[in-house]
C-alpha cells in the first residue's frame, strides 16, 4: 500500500514526531520512523484544518482525537493523501478559541488597537505574545515552502538535502548551539547555490547550500544559524508581519483566518530587518556561541568577508543583500570566552559540506 511521510502530534504533548502514513483502504496507518505504530486514523473520522487552498500542504486532525494533528508536505504526497480521501475537501474546519478566551482576547485586542495607534514600536513585541505558537509555526512552514519554490528549480522534497550523515552533524550543531534553550528549531538545509540564510516564525531555518560551500570553516555556519536562531527567539520576523499588517493579524489569527497566514507568510519573505533587530540578533548570536564554547571568530570573519565582496552578483554578498551594512558590526561583537572548542570536528565538517551529495 502506498505510504508517505509526515509530521505527527497526539495533542497531549508538545512532541512533535516525524512518522511515515501508510494508506489504506479505509484508514491512515500512522506509524513512527523506528517502526512502532502511534495510532490508525479511520477515513471517516479525519478532517482538514485551515486548509490554505494549496496543493502541497494538508493539516489533517481526528474528529475522536482532540488536537492530534497529522501534517503532510509536498505535492506529491499530498495528492496522495487527497485521491484516497475525496470527502476530504468538503470537511474543512477553522478552529475557534473558546468563548472564555475569544472575550479575553477582544478585551486585550481592543486596548492594544489604542496603543498600537500612538506607540507602535513600544507595543509590537507585547503584540507578538499574543499570537498562537502553532499559528506562528503555521506562518513559518509556509513561509520556507515559498522560499524553497523561489530558490531552487527542483520540486517536492529534492528541494531539501538530506542525509543521515549529514542531517545529524548538523542537528549536533542545533542542540549544542540551543543549549537548555526550550525552543523547537527545525533547520534545513536547501540545495540551492545561492549564499544566504533565511529564519522563519515558528523555529524554521533554511540555511542554503551555497552558504555552506563557501564557508571556509565550520564555524562560520555555527555562527550564521546562531545568527539565524537568534531572530527566532526573538521573534523577529513576526514582529514584521504585525509592523506590516498591523494590529488585525493578531485578532485574524486567533479565530484562525487562513488568509490572513498566508498574508503573514508573505510579509515574512520579504522580511528585511532592522539595524536594532541585525544588532540584537549579533548579541544573542555571540552568547550561543559562547554558552556553547564556540568562538565567535568564524561570526566575525564572516562579517568580514561579506564586507569585502565587491560584486553583488556572486559570492557573500548574496547574504548581504538581505541585511544592513556590516562595516561596524563585527567590531561591537563582544571577545569570545578563553576556552572555546571547534564547533564541528573533522568528520561531522565533511559530513554537512556533503549533504547535498
Amino acid at each position: 500500500m502506498p505510504a508517505v511521510s509526515g509530521r505527527y502530534s497526539d495533542g497531549k504533548t508538545a512532541s512533535v514526531r516525524q512518522v511515515r502514513v501508510e494508506i489504506r483502504v479505509d484508514s491512515l496507518r500512522i506509524g513512527g520512523t523506528d517502526g512502532d505504530i502511534p495510532t490508525t486514523w479511520p477515513f471517516d473520522e479525519i478532517e482538514l484544518i485551515d486548509d490554505l487552498e494549496s496543493n502541497s500542504f494538508l493539516t489533517l486532525a481526528r474528529t475522536s482525537r482532540r488536537g492530534a494533528r497529522l501534517t503532510i508536505e509536498g505535492a506529491a504526497a499530498c495528492a496522495e493523501i487527497l485521491a484516497a480521501i475525496p470527502a476530504l475537501s468538503q470537511r474543512r474546519r477553522y478552529p475557534l478559541p473558546n468563548l472564555r478566551q475569544a472575550a479575553l482576547y477582544a478585551g486585550i485586542v481592543a486596548a492594544f488597537a489604542v496603543a498600537l495607534w500612538f506607540a507602535l514600536p513600544k507595543v509590537v513585541d507585547a503584540t507578538v505574545r499574543l499570537i498562537p505558537r502553532s499559528w506562528e509555526n503555521r506562518i513559518g512552514e509556509t513561509v520556507i515552502e515559498n522560499v524553497a519554490n523561489i530558490f531552487s528549480d527542483k520540486t517536492g522534497d529534492q528541494r531539501f538535502c538530506s542525509t543521515k550523515d549529514g542531517d545529524d552533524a548538523l542537528n549536533l550543531l542545533v542542540s549544542t548551539l540551543a543549549g537548555d534553550l526550550h525552543i523547537d528549531f527545525h533547520v534545513r538545509v536547501l540545495d540551492t547555490p545561492v549564499v544566504n540564510a533565511v529564519a522563519a516564525p515558528g523555529g524554521h531555518i533554511l540555511l542554503f547550500r551555497g552558504l555552506i560551500d563557501q564557508a571556509d570553516t565550520p564555524d562560520e555556519v555555527a555562527g550564521v544559524l546562531a545568527h539565524e536562531m537568534a531572530h527566532v527567539i526573538k521573534r523577529h520576523s513576526t514582529q514584521d508581519a504585525v509592523r506590516q499588517l498591523g494590529f488585525s493579524v493578531v485578532l485574524r489569527a486567533l479565530f484562525g483566518d487562513p488568509g490572513m497566514l498566508q498574508a503573514a507568510a508573505e510579509s515574512a519573505i520579504g522580511l528585511s530587518y532592522s539595524r536594532d533587530a541585525e544588532a540584537e540578533a549579533d548579541q544573542i548570536a555571540t552568547e550561543l556561541l559562547a554558552g556553547a564554547q564556540i568562538s565567535n571568530e568564524g561570526l566575525v570573519g564572516f562579517f568580514k568577508r561579506l564586507a569585502a565582496e565587491q560584486s553583488g552578483e556572486k559570492g557573500l554578498l548574496r547574504y548581504l543583500s538581505t541585511h544592513p551594512p556590516l562595516a561596524d558590526r563585527a567590531k561591537l561583537l563582544p571577545p569570545s570566552p578563553n576556552v572555546t572548542r571547534p564547533s564541528m570536528n573533522d568528520r561531522n565538517w565533511e559530513r554537512l559540506r556533503s549533504i547535498c551529495s
